[in-house]
């Protein structure tokens, strides 16, 4: 399976903050999105299978790229 970088739900945190009055708004990475490419092969085959859902449950392109691991340079 190849799926959308925001495909999941994303952890809870293990760890307590210092200071509980602080707002820091912080937008969540996984949006559990359904894009996903599912690609099979059978021994003793040369067709490949693939199934592909495109459609992204939030924004892409230029506005997704905070939520990427793309070094800032590169971007």
């Amino acid at each position: 399976h190849f799926m959308c970088s925001r495909q999941g739900t994303g952890r809870k945190k293990k760890y307590l903050k210092k200071h509980l009055n602080g707002h820091t708004k912080i937008i969540p990475k996984r949006m559990n999105c359904p894009c996903r490419l599912t690609v099979k092969t059978y021994p003793g085959v040369s067709t490949v299978l693939g199934k592909y859902y495109g459609d992204h449950n939030h924004d892409i392109g230029a506005t997704n790229l905070p939520f990427t691991r793309i070094p800032k340079v590169i971007r």
